[in-house]
C-alpha cells in the first residue's frame, strides 16, 4: 500500500515517505510519527504483491496481508514464514516474575 505521509502526532508536521525517520525532529522522541496510507490508489488499482512472494504459503501468515503493508518492491520480501507461530505458557517464569498469565512467541 502506498504511503502519503507521516505526521507527527504532537504537532502534526509532515514528512515525506522518502525522509526516513521514525520520530519528529522538533518534538524529540515522544513526537511519533503515524503513517498516513493512499487509500484511494489502493482500492482504485489490484495490489500486486501477494502474487510475487517469495513464500509457497501466505496463508497463517502475515503476507497473507501483504497489500495493506507499506512495502513498494516485493524484492526486499525476505523467504520467511512470518506469522501463525503459537503462543506457550510459562509457568515456571511466571511464577518466578509473579506474574498470572505470562506467554511466550516462539
Amino acid at each position: 500500500m502506498k504511503i502519503r505521509n507521516f505526521r507527527c502526532v504532537l504537532c502534526k508536521k509532515e514528512y515525506k515517505p522518502s525522509e526516513i525517520q521514525y520520530t519528529c525532529p522538533k518534538c524529540g522522541s515522544l513526537g511519533v510519527l503515524e503513517v498516513n496510507y493512499d487509500y484511494k490508489s489502493f482500492q482504485q488499482k489490484e495490489q500486486e504483491i501477494p502474487l510475487s512472494l517469495p513464500i509457497r504459503n501466505i496463508e497463517d501468515s502475515m503476507w497473507e496481508f501483504a497489500a495493506f503493508l507499506p512495502i513498494d518492491d516485493s524484492k526486499n520480501i525476505p523467504p520467511l514464514k512470518v506469522g501463525g507461530t503459537p503462543l506457550y505458557r510459562n509457568k515456571t517464569l511466571s511464577r518466578e516474575l509473579q506474574i498470572k498469565d505470562l506467554y511466550i512467541k516462539d
